[in-house]
Order: structure tokens, then C-alpha cells, then sequence
């Protein structure tokens, strides 16, 4: 009997050790705390290459529905197809392009550029 009425705390003592982790990371962000930031997540775009600006590592790609979409590009930006950087785009105008990209505050950053085959 002394035996139970000892180790019964311990038990208690023990799981709630192991319990209290699991509660507190699921626990709701305190009213006005901050929160982090949602990631960003990788998003395509297809159309035609407009034009290409190297002083401002910026190109322009013309979508299906006839808007232009601006993006920015860094030197880690992976070029495939007819160009080996995106520089190198810039007398491909007109060429069909798929670009990977994330949104970056208000400017859609590229990280893969595609110089599609022409149909």
C-alpha cells in the first residue's frame, strides 16, 4: 500500500512532464502577439517573353489573358531552355516562357525561368 501511495505522484509528476510539452505548442498565440510571417509557396506563370531589363534584373511576361506581369530575378534565378541567365533572355523577346516564382512583399521573385519549345 505504501508502495501505490509513493509511486501515484511520481506517475503524476512523470506524465505531466510529458504531457505539458504537447499542450503549450498547441496552445492559441496570446491576443496582440505577433505572428510569423506565412510562407511563401511557389506559384507559375506562362506566356509570351515581352521584355527583359539587366539594370534592373526585372522581365516582363505577357499572359494568355493579355495582362503583363513584372517579375524580379536574382543570380541564383535557374535559366533552361534557349539561355544560360536570365540576362541572356534579353534577345529572346516574344519566346513562350513558363516562370517559377514567389511573391516577395509586392514583387513576384523568380527562381526558375523556362524557355518553352515553340509550338
Amino acid at each position: 500500500m505504501r508502495i501505490r501511495m509513493f509511486l501515484a505522484p511520481l506517475v503524476v509528476l512523470a506524465l505531466s512532464f510529458s504531457v505539458s510539452p504537447i499542450l503549450s505548442a498547441q496552445a492559441p498565440p496570446a491576443p496582440g502577439a505577433s505572428q510569423a510571417p506565412r510562407q511563401a509557396y511557389a506559384q507559375t506563370a506562362a506566356g509570351e517573353l515581352s521584355k527583359v531589363d539587366p539594370a534592373s534584373m526585372s522581365l516582363w511576361v505577357k499572359a494568355a489573358d493579355g495582362k503583363e506581369i513584372q517579375f524580379k530575378y536574382t543570380n541564383s534565378t535557374e535559366v533552361t531552355g534557349a539561355a544560360d541567365s536570365p540576362a541572356g533572355l534579353a534577345n529572346k523577346g516574344g519566346s513562350r516562357v513558363s516562370v517559377t516564382f514567389q511573391k516577395s512583399g509586392d514583387d513576384n521573385v523568380a527562381s526558375k525561368i523556362e524557355v518553352l519549345p515553340r509550338s
